[in-house]
Parts: structure tokens; C-alpha cells; sequence
């Protein structure tokens, strides 16, 4: 969607960014509590950088925009770029997914491999320490793991 505000709107839109040194439009409005700046528009708030952007381009579906200059109060369309929500998440510094995904190895050491990897709830789980897990549990607990499977088994063949 592209915004097409009145003459009015987009003054008022404008009386709040304040252009700095490095290029910057730094928005002066009200402000969300992530940080970016929020402005009234037609009846509700909108993110000030979204409609910054969407006054020159539209933002292409299923895209995020991400500030190449790092200032979440930047309003410059000129330093915001529609790219995927997971490419703006690894351009972020310290994300827990930006760090995550750069570990090669397990705690324990071994390697995150196709062989030795697997996914569960969008987590990578190492198969070597599942199996490990694994009997350690059944060596602690395993009559009452047997006593399950064999009432389980009664229990399909009634």
C-alpha cells in the first residue's frame, strides 16, 4: 500500500524530523516502545519510517524495512531497504538468531552437521546428545518406561 497523504498530513509529518549531520531524518514525534517513531494518520498511528517509505515506494509484500544507517528514529527513506524479516534479523548485531546461527558446534562439541542435526520448533537439536539424554534417562528409569510400553500394548490389543 502507498500512503497519499493530504497537504496537511504531510506537513505535519514533516515538522517532525529533524535532519543530522549524518543523514539522518531523526523523528521528534511520539515514539513506540521499541523505539520507532509513530505517527497519526487517517484515524491510527502507523510507524513513521514505514510511512516515510511508503510516501516514495510501496513495501513489497512479506518484506520488513531495515535501517542501513542503525537509528531506529530514522525516517530518510533514503536509509531504509525492504528486505526479509530473517535477512533484517541477521543484520542486527547481537540477535539471539544472529548468534545462534553462527555457532558451528553443540555445547558439547559436536558439529551442527546434516547427520548430526535436527530441527524442532525452528531450534537445531544435536542427535548425538539426544541419544547420550536418551540413555541416561532409560538407565534411570527404565522398569517404569517398560511397565508403560506393556500397559500400552494391553491396552491396543483389547
Amino acid at each position: 500500500m502507498r500512503v497519499k497523504p493530504n497537504a496537511v498530513e504531510l506537513s505535519r509529518f514533516r515538522e517532525n524530523g529533524m535532519p543530522l549531520s549524518n543523514g539522518c531524518i531523526e523523528w521528534l514525534g511520539t515514539r513506540m516502545w521499541k523505539g520507532y517513531g509513530r505517527f497519526w494518520y487517517r484515524g491510527r498511528f502507523v510507524r513513521a519510517h514505514r510511512f516515510a517509505y511508503q510516501l516514495i515506494a510501496p513495501i513489497p509484500h512479506g518484506k520488513v524495512l531495515d535501517h542501513l544507517c542503525g537509528n531506529r528514529l530514522c525516517v530518510n527513506p533514503l536509509h531504509l531497504e525492504p528486505v526479509t524479516p530473517r535477512e533484517n534479523i541477521m543484520r542486527s548485531a547481537q540477535t539471539p538468531a544472529r548468534i545462534n546461527s553462527e555457532k558451528t558446534h553443540c555445547p558439547k562439541g559436536h558439529a551442527y552437521d546434516v547427520a548430526n542435526t535436527a530441527l524442532r520448533n525452528s531450534k537445531r537439536d544435536c542427535r548425538a546428545c539426544g541419544r547420550v539424554e536418551t540413555r541416561r534417562y532409560l538407565a534411570t528409569h527404565r522398569d517404569a518406561h517398560n511397565a508403560r510400553r506393556r500397559a500400552a500394548r494391553a491396552r491396543s490389543k483389547a
